[in-house]
């Protein structure tokens, strides 16, 4: 139940977003803060997603956004992201770690994205709703 990531690929120190589709078809996002592994799976393609978040902004908004952290900075784009139904993650270098910011009232299934934002993320065996870190430490992130 891992997510194989690259930590070492091109968009270090470059803030990169990806999605990722859990077991029970939620959308995860997940933003980079140019530290934070992608998958393995999207790497050598990952330049085809690199306009994902406008495509994700401009998905419907469909729920209220439940804030899971206590934040000093500003959040106010994963919140964006959780109306629209998708689980909004960050990467924390504090944590070494994608912690969960926000997550949506009522989820955005997979099959009600748009080809172009399913094709960009990969499936995985775990479940979006109940994980609020993803990281190497808990099992949920392989790095190789």
């Amino acid at each position: 139940m891992t997510v194989d990531v690259a930590t070492d690929h091109q968009y270090t120190r470059v803030e990169y977003d990806w999605l990722l589709i859990d077991a029970s078809d939620r959308v995860g996002y997940f933003s980079t803060a140019g530290a934070g592994p992608i998958p393995r799976e999207i790497v050598d393609e990952a330049a085809r997603f690199e306009m994902l978040a406008d495509e994700v902004k401009h998905l419907p908004v469909i729920a209220e956004a439940i804030v899971e952290i206590v934040a000093s900075w500003d959040i106010s784009d994963w919140i964006d992201v959780a109306s629209r139904g998708l689980y909004a993650f960050d990467w924390r270098l504090d944590r070494n770690c994608y912690a969960l910011i926000a997550r949506p009232s009522r989820e955005l299934k997979a099959a009600s994205l748009p080809d172009s934002l399913r094709a960009a993320a990969p499936r995985v065996p775990l479940d979006l709703a109940l994980s609020s870190e993803l990281c190497e430490r808990n099992g949920l992130l392989a790095p190789r």
